[in-house]
């Protein structure tokens, strides 16, 4: 601070410009002058401490001409009490807004998808080997979209053929009119391919009906009685090719992969096995012999597909080319026997034989009875 007494006159500050122009300001307290001249000392200081660090000149030379002529004629700053504007900071940006989820638009309202969920169902023929399509799969088979049934599973090319019941305003649509369900049931029958939409109230065991997203329409239609869906294989042959390509891929459940998903899509599935399962009985030269034996490791391939039982009545249970008789059912009921498969159609005796077998399925007992159509009814006895 200045020793200075108040009142005393302000001193006249100046700088001199680059063009050598003496240039008067206005006149500044000795206060600002002393606080001023106080940080050139500071920033003088600083300049020489950083000489320093620069390393010291050669011996002899003048330390102050060598800074002179480092530095150059220094720029001349002019001092001042006015107060400084100083900017003022930018606001920031404004944030983006939160992205808008685009909203998931309502599915698309067709005759086809208002008669599924107004008492309809898809039925196909029941000669056509698979139960079960998409979620939006029956609209694309009823509007021409699909046009073989290999496209959505089916494991033969069959081409899609759509029927309609006629004056049916609610299916009616696209594909050949026919007059009635009557009618449509027989040409389902006759046509692999054929596919309609009708009324559940309709529906009876002579069509089939796939479900259709897992969902089964005859199951969940509501005040429909539940239904039982049974699936009814004819002949399986062992042996012969069959067994020959079994052992040959080491897989006794390869004869069923393929249509394993289908049959397992029923509540209840028998089949006609045509032929003895034995490990003691041995296998013919002849692959195109009419005798019928396999290895009892082919139950797995049952179990595979779901087969619930299985009917020997029929001619191969008991008769073969090698004279073996009634040797090979008894090899096959005790292989049934041992792997848990009910069968009906034979037995040790004749009573056991035309006994039926009798299950219950959803609440709904079911019961079959085989009979052998060719060779009748004839008791045939061990060594006869």
């Amino acid at each position: 601070m200045s020793d200075e007494p108040n009142g005393s006159p302000p001193a006249a500050a100046a700088v001199l410009t680059e063009s050598g122009m003496r240039t008067r300001l206005r006149p500044v307290s000795r206060r600002t002058l002393l606080i001023a001249a106080g940080a050139l000392a500071a920033v003088g200081t600083g300049l020489g401490i950083a000489a320093g660090f620069r390393g010291q000149p050669p011996a002899g030379e003048d330390l102050t001409s060598a800074s002179a002529q480092t530095s150059g004629t220094p720029t001349p700053v002019a001092l001042s009490d006015a107060p400084t504007s100083t900017p003022l900071p930018s606001p920031p940006a404004p944030a983006a807004p939160p992205p808008v989820a685009t909203p998931t638009p309502a599915p698309r309202r067709t005759p086809i998808a208002d008669a599924l969920r107004s008492g309809y169902a898809l039925v196909t023929s029941p000669r056509l080997p698979l139960a079960a399509v998409g979620p939006g799969d029956p609209e694309r088979l009823l509007s021409g979209a699909i046009d073989d049934w290999r496209t959505i599973g089916s494991p033969v090319a069959l081409p899609v053929e759509r029927l309609t019941l006629a004056g049916d305003r609610i299916a009616g649509g696209g594909g050949e009119q026919v007059a009635d369900y009557e009618a449509l049931a027989r040409e389902l029958r006759a046509r692999p391919g054929a596919v309609a939409l009708v009324p559940l109230e309709a529906i009876d065991f002579r069509v089939q009906t796939p479900t259709v997203g897992g969902v089964d329409p005859l199951v969940s239609g509501e005040g429909i009685e539940p239904a039982v869906r049974i699936g009814v294989v004819g002949d399986i042959v062992p042996g012969r090719n069959v067994h020959l390509h079994m052992e040959r891929y080491g897989d006794f459940t390869r004869p069923f992969r393929r249509v394993a998903s289908l049959l397992r899509g029923f509540d209840l599935t028998v089949a006609n096995l045509e032929g003895n399962l034995s490990d003691t009985l041995p296998q013919p030269q002849d692959p195109n012999t009419f005798t019928f034996v396999s290895s009892p490791a082919m139950l797995d391939g049952f179990n595979l597909a779901g087969i619930d039982a299985v009917t020997l009545a029929n001619n191969h249970s008991v008769w073969n080319n090698e004279g073996w008789g009634v040797q090979g059912l008894l090899d096959t009921i005790a292989a049934l026997d041992g792997a848990g498969l009910p069968y009906f159609g034979a037995g040790y005796d004749l009573a056991g034989a035309r006994a039926p077998w009798t299950t219950t399925v959803n609440g709904t007992s079911v019961a079959w009875l085989g009979i052998d159509g060719v060779t009748a009814n004839y008791e045939v006895a061990p060594g006869t």
